[in-house]
């Protein structure tokens, strides 16, 4: 899938991604009209987790990590086809 953001974790070891998913039709007049779910990669195990999944009325994206297992996300509730503005912030645990 196509990933649009990433950063890293401090120590390296996992990578948050925003991952594309196109079951979600959020901006059906756009090109890209599906919406990007948080998704953590961990190198050392090399898996990868879905931490935040976005729906067409809720749109996330990747603000910072806080810690090596907490992420900072910003919410969005997209309308009329546009992102619109952050409507809260949210820490995620990773594990």
């Amino acid at each position: 899938g196509v990933a649009l953001e990433q950063l890293w974790s401090e120590d390296s070891t996992k990578i948050a991604i925003t991952k594309y998913n196109d079951e979600i039709i959020a901006f059906p007049d756009r090109e890209v009209s599906g919406v990007f779910d948080i998704v953590v990669y961990d190198v050392n195990s090399m898996t990868e987790k879905t931490i935040l999944k976005s729906t067409a009325t809720e749109y996330y994206t990747i603000e910072e990590w806080v810690d090596n297992d907490t992420i900072s996300c910003n919410k969005y509730t997209p309308q009329n086809g546009e992102l619109g503005s952050i409507v809260e912030k949210k820490d995620v645990k990773i594990s």
